[in-house]
């Protein structure tokens, strides 16, 4: 029975319990054995308390029957021997098809898991839901692929950085995924001749219904395997048109303006029975978008001519992605392409790397008010 009741608990896993024989002058002893709780120094004691059937105090019993006196019956709990394991913790990492995530920690939330796959270029949309915690703070994530369709490869885990006695994170498949088995009622298929465009149109098709779609292609020898599409399905749905085609507008006279204009390349699955001209003497108003460096650091590397030694000069890429492998008379065209001139009290810094001496002349003012 305490064993029973123990392990209901959450927060205790599987116990061992033993118990002596019941004396009226000893009492009994029960001893419990945590096998699967890890932690020593951080373990609870357990706590004793209750009443008796008829709400009185605890019953006590032995093999001579349940004493008569048991308002001076106590429990005392004491620790026999202490745990050695260490507690859960530590990071972890997923990989699939290829691709890796970043360090996870041991007790994530499932929206950390799903960002995480998410954000790999290998995995469509998946949906994480995370278990409560087990007994020693573990968790179980349940991973279903949205996406990626049929049987999958299993992710794999890497837990070096996970910290524990006996800790693991391990990976299995609940239910296999199955691909659409391309055999239903309204299944039908398109082949593409027109080699310089590749794109088909299914038409026809039933209002809410999701299609998937998959591509092979074919030669002389056979079919090939196929690719499912991305996103694997989609369900067809009433859309407004696509814009107008070919819209030309012309002078009639000097009060007269024409427009003429083509069909859309989309419908949007209902007849268009309508177009709708307008115009307006406000002008458009066009953007502007301002592209600034600021903070940057010019990095020049001077040609062979200017250094002691005979080792050839290559030229290398700078925090403002300049390139210089001339003469110093190129340091103003390329302050100003980095923006450093016509700002005011600008300036920049000429940082030499690899070079045991270098003779660098000054360039003269653009009228930005400094010449060097």
């Amino acid at each position: 029975m305490i064993k029973k009741r123990l392990e209901a608990l959450s927060t205790i896993g599987q116990v061992t319990v033993s118990a002596s024989a019941a004396s009226a002058a000893a009492g009994c002893v029960w001893t419990v054995t945590f096998d699967s709780n890890a932690g020593a120094s951080t373990f609870p004691s357990i706590e004793v308390s209750g009443t008796s059937d008829n709400g009185a105090t605890w019953d006590a019993f032995s093999n001579a029957g349940t004493f008569d006196d048991v308002s001076q019956d106590t429990f005392t709990v004491t620790d026999s021997v202490a745990g050695t394991s260490a507690p859960l913790g530590g990071s972890f990492t997923l990989e699939f098809d290829g691709q890796r995530t970043g360090y996870l920690s041991y007790d994530s939330d499932a929206a950390t898991i799903e960002a995480a796959l998410d954000a790999l270029s290998t995995i469509g949309d998946v949906d994480v839901t995370r278990s409560t915690s087990d007994e020693n703070g573990g968790y179980t994530w349940s991973i279903t692929f949205l996406s990626n369709l049929g049987a999958l490869p299993t992710l794999i885990s890497d837990d070096n950085d996970i910290t524990g006695t006996a800790a693991s994170v391990t990976v299995a498949t609940l239910t296999p995924g199955q691909s659409p088995p391309f055999n239903s009622d309204e299944y039908n298929s398109i082949t593409v001749t027109d080699l310089s465009d590749l794109s088909a149109t299914a038409s026809d098709l039933r209002q809410g219904i999701p299609y998937y779609f998959r591509v092979s292609a074919m030669n002389a020898i056979g079919t090939g395997p196929a690719t499912v599409a991305f996103p694997p399905y989609s369900l067809p749905t009433p859309q407004v048109p696509s814009t107008p085609t070919d819209v030309l507008l012309s002078v009639v006279d000097g009060s007269t303006l024409s427009v003429q204009f083509d069909t859309p390349a989309l419908t949007g699955g209902e007849p268009i029975d309508t177009y709708q001209v307008e115009y307006s003497t406000d002008a458009f108003v066009d953007e502007i978008q301002v592209s600034k460096n600021d903070n940057s650091t010019l990095r020049f590397f001077a040609n062979t001519a200017s250094r002691s030694d005979a080792t050839p000069a290559y030229p290398k890429a700078c925090s403002s992605n300049i390139i210089c492998g001339c003469p110093c008379g190129v340091f103003e065209r390329l302050a100003r392409s980095a923006g450093f001139l016509g700002l005011g009290n600008a300036s920049f810094a000429v940082t030499l790397t690899h070079y045991r001496s270098l003779s660098l002349n000054h360039f003269p003012s653009i009228g930005t008010g400094y010449d060097d």
